[in-house]
């Protein structure tokens, strides 16, 4: 990310901002365990609890690098979004906030609802789990 102008945390900031949430990822993992595409509320509850207090950057944007850091953790439950390809392209803007962030997700679990057993569709480096089935139609656009 650096790479993009986008500065995450030293190391120490970054791996403490972890560490402070850990009761926070524990509840979403908490909440996983009875997630499906249509009954997410716990999830959607649970990672929107998290959103704000996790704070991966040097400046104070946070859907980016919170979105991917989610991703990462919970490949099945979280979108790798990105300003370029999910904000432009969905909404014509690169304005990011709590609320954009779990459209998106919610976006996403509505899109994974209609297909029958995404997981299927799951496979390779590309597609490597449903939400990314979703992050990838997003960038075909």
């Amino acid at each position: 990310m650096n790479s993009r102008g986008a500065k995450l945390k030293d190391y120490v900031d970054f791996k403490s901002a972890l560490q402070g949430n850990t009761a926070a990822f524990q509840t979403v993992e908490a909440a996983a365990a009875a997630f499906t595409w249509t009954s997410r509320g716990g999830v959607v509850q649970s990672i929107s609890a998290l959103y704000n207090p996790l704070a991966l950057m040097k400046t104070s944007g946070k859907l980016v690098s919170n979105a991917k850091c989610l991703h990462y953790i919970f490949p099945d439950l979280c979108l790798p979004m990105d300003r370029t390809n999910t904000l432009q392209k969905l909404y014509g803007n690169t304005y990011e906030s709590a609320a954009r962030f779990l459209d998106v997700l919610e976006f996403g679990y509505d899109v994974l609802a209609g297909i029958q057993n995404p997981q299927q569709y799951a496979h390779g480096s590309w597609n490597t789990c449903p939400t990314k089935l979703v992050d990838n139609a997003i960038i075909l656009l």
